[in-house]
């Protein structure tokens, strides 16, 4: 046993190192604040060097629609610059019909695709669709069947229609074919395929811990592997799918399902309809024995489609969306465009999740039990998605360089939807994780233009600028020109637009029709340049002249990004008894000073980004007062994150930080307590573990606790372990148990045995694993089969202690 765990521990350490160069990201943003995040340490080898198990929810590795991409940033450099055009419009594909079977011992796809186009403006005698690795049967016009005349090598079909067709005549093609898209990649030595549009899972029915499925990823244009199309993201069209099955799966379409007809083979044929037109690439089927829940919303059907074992949770995986679609309808003054809304939940997904129009696939990580939902529930995510059904489907980017304008907005939609539901510190809290992610990548891989023309591969688009830096810069859009304003132009951009293809220019434009401003500075410094502005930041009070200057000094690359980026700039001054005062500025220079006369006292503290919009970097002097001043008085999340990660004695407002009302700030004053002081904090420390209302608040408090306690913890872990029901808690409880009551912990841990809890397992084999008994070595064997990758290298890397 022990050779079998090194030999399994050495290869997915190989595979761990591996995966640092390929990864599937469209977001993949492990997002860390340094000074703030909050982790336990608990091991099955020594009380202070335990295994890390991440209880904060938000600094998390994100997952969100999909891609297959190197990390090779110097080889990316290498490249020559190329501009990269939307894709040229000879004909518009105005309809696509599919009737779909499928051959699951060989992974193929059996179709027949009536494509219906018309030239787009220039006479037509010949059109290309994209088909990759298809064999073709045969291709006739429609509707007298007449062979025409094609050509394919493998990526294109080139098709002469024997005739030359002008702008506004209608031709209808039907194209008979047998799609192979496993085939398309068997020679690849690559871990893991993203890109081959279709996914047979579990196609044999061997594996007993998995379920047969197939399920579709088209992001970007991996459509063409599974049906003939122009995959292109500035076209569109509507679209009909039937789709022939073994009756005992469900399927899953865009639009509505028409209807469902069982065949005398003991197949079934569903057939599904959208009328209103969509980008190919977001095309999509899914088919699998899903446990399927259904509600209704304002007239719009609302399906979560999940596996069986989570039929219980179902609602709760997707548990706001209702609401959702209400606050965006609302906020956005424009009603939910599609014919329904359903969420399905895949095996092995490529990606997070996809926002496939009225039909989005999730991976299952979101598929969670009630108890598994207490730590991390699924807001996030399901906004992002939601939100890009007018962002992203209903106005799609023209090509991938203008990605942010679907991914931008659904980040942001995040943001949107946490102020909405829990509040602005629960949003700012999720801004500086954004924020974190864009410097992140910004200065490990270096910056790019927001809006990429010259990219090198289109899946480089899917990087924290489209995504968290696109909603950042619309975060400062709407502080500048406010919130009524933002919200009527994202209104008129909607309708301008709606059921086409824009560029960032359309966005501009509705903005300045809205506000009469021209914002050509804002859009040419955020979207069009890289980067962002570095602040040095000076206050200089004369108290006999009651003058406050402020000296700033852009200190950023002047090579690598703008030497000056112009900066509406909202100062706030603060006094006694939390007495605050804007003062508005823009910063047009390199280096500036800024005056402000006639003030009644000095401030207790100055705070140059008085409403935490700025997108940059900002280092002001201050003294520790000023900082305490600023923990105290002002209200915002950012301010205060800033003055306790500056504040070097927390002693003075250590009382007012563990009564905080935001979660995060009373986890933070925990995680500050000084060993030293251990001691006078024990009996709040407790009340923290068993009655703070958060469970990172109590995951916190209880691993401090575990840090500075003994076997005096004994009777409060036995407490926790029978009463508490967050996952994360209670694991932590469970592994802290072990170092000192090893059978307690065993006898606990047995409970959940069954439980099949992914947030859990890790927690039990480490008890299991510090039991040293061999009668677990049956449950380690069960559980391998069935941990995710996300979790077998800690699994592995525990149980090889045993």
């Amino acid at each position: 046993m022990a050779d079998f765990l090194e030999t399994l521990y050495y290869l997915c350490t190989l595979l761990s190192k591996y995966a640092t160069s390929f990864r599937m990201v469209k977001k993949s943003i492990k997002v860390i604040l340094t000074g703030i995040t909050i982790v336990i340490y608990l091991s099955c080898a020594s009380k202070k060097d335990l295994p890390l198990t991440e209880i904060d929810n938000d600094f998390r590795e994100e997952m969100l629609d999909t891609l297959y991409v190197t990390d090779d940033e110097n080889q990316r450099d290498t490249l020559p610059k190329i501009y990269r055009a939307s894709a040229t419009m000879f004909y518009d594909l105005l309809h696509t019909k599919l009737d779909l079977r499928f051959d699951w011992e060989k992974q193929l796809v059996l179709g027949k695709a009536t494509l219906t186009v018309a030239p787009y403006f220039y006479p037509i005698q010949t059109v290309r669709f994209d088909a990759v690795n298809f064999e073709i049967n045969n291709v006739v016009l429609l509707p007298a069947n007449i062979p025409l005349e094609y050509s394919y090598d493998g990526n294109y079909i080139d098709i002469k229609l024997g005739a030359t067709y002008k702008k506004g005549e209608k031709i209808n093609i039907l194209i008979d074919y047998k799609a192979k898209p496993e085939e398309s990649f068997k020679d690849s030595d690559e871990p893991i395929q993203s890109d081959k549009g279709l996914f047979f899972i579990n196609p044999s029915g061997k594996d007993k811990n998995k379920p047969k499925q197939i399920w579709t990823q088209g992001e970007t244009e991996f459509n063409k592997n599974w049906f003939p199309t122009f995959d292109k993201p500035n076209e569109r069209c509507s679209q009909e799918m039937y789709i022939t099955v073994e009756d005992n799966f469900k399927t899953l379409s865009n639009g509505k399902l028409i209807s469902s007809i069982k065949n005398a083979d003991g197949t079934r044929t569903d057939y599904w309809s959208q009328v209103s037109p969509h980008a190919p690439y977001l095309f999509m089927l899914a088919v699998g024995e899903f446990y399927e829940e259904t509600e209704v919303w304002n007239q719009v059907p609302l399906h979560y489609f999940v596996e069986k074992g989570f039929k219980k949770s179902a609602k709760k995986i997707f548990n706001n969306t209702p609401e959702m679609l209400t606050f965006f309808t609302q906020k956005l003054n424009y009603p939910y465009p599609w014919d329904k809304y359903a969420q399905v939940v895949v095996r092995d997904f490529v990606s997070g999740a996809m926002e496939n129009t009225g039909a989005v696939v999730f991976g299952e990580f979101v598929q969670k039990t009630d108890k598994e939902l207490i730590d991390n529930d699924n807001d996030y995510i399901v906004a992002h998605e939601l939100m890009h059904h007018w962002f992203g489907n209903l106005v799609t980017c023209e090509d991938w360089s203008n990605l942010t304008l679907n991914e931008g907005f659904a980040n942001y939609a995040e943001y949107l939807w946490f102020e909405h539901k829990y509040g602005r510190e629960r949003a700012d809290y999720h801004r500086l994780t954004e924020m974190n992610g864009y410097f992140s990548q910004a200065y490990s891989t270096g910056a790019h233009p927001l809006v990429h023309y010259y990219y090198g591969n289109k899946d480089d688009m899917f990087d924290a600028h489209s995504y968290n830096k696109g909603g950042l810069v619309l975060h400062m859009l709407r502080n500048f020109i406010g919130d009524e304003a933002f919200f009527v132009s994202l209104n008129k951009y909607l309708m301008d637009n709606a059921f086409s293809a824009v560029e960032v220019d359309e966005l501009r434009m509705a903005f300045e029709d809205v506000t009469g401003q021209d914002l050509s500075w804002f859009f040419n410094q955020w979207y069009l340049s890289s980067g962002h502005p570095t602040f040095d930041v000076k206050y200089i009070y004369s108290e006999d002249e009651k003058n406050l200057v402020i000296q700033v000094k852009q200190t950023q690359d002047s090579v690598t990004y703008l030497p000056v980026f112009q900066m509406p700039l909202n100062i706030a001054t603060y006094y006694e008894g939390g007495k605050v005062e804007f003062h508005s500025f823009f910063m047009d220079k390199r280096e500036q000073n800024f005056l402000i006369t006639k003030l009644k006292t000095k401030p207790k503290t100055i705070i140059f980004d008085g409403n935490n919009d700025i997108l940059g970097l900002i280092n002001e002097e201050k003294s520790q007062e000023e900082y305490i001043e600023q923990y105290k008085t002002s209200p915002l999340f950012g301010d205060k994150v800033i003055a306790l990660s500056n504040i070097v004695e927390k002693k003075e407002i250590m009382a007012e930080l563990l009564k905080e009302k935001f979660y995060y700030l009373r986890a933070m004053g925990v995680e500050s307590i000084p060993a030293e002081n251990y001691e006078s904090y024990i009996s709040q420390l407790q009340d923290m573990v068993f009655f703070d209302p958060h469970s990172q608040v109590r995951a916190s408090a209880l691993q401090v606790m575990l840090t500075n306690g003994e076997e005096e913890l004994v009777p409060l872990l036995k407490r926790i372990a029978e009463s508490e029901q967050s996952y994360n808690v209670l694991g932590l409880a469970l592994e802290g148990l072990s170092f000192y009551d090893v059978e307690a912990a065993e006898k606990y841990a047995e409970s959940y045995k069954n439980d099949e809890s992914s947030y859990l397992v890790n927690s039990l084999v480490t008890v299991f694993a510090n039991t040293k008994k061999e009668k677990h070595l049956d449950f380690f064997h069960n559980r391998l089969q069935k941990v995710s990758m996300y979790q077998l290298f800690d699994f592995l890397k525990i149980i090889k202690t045993f």
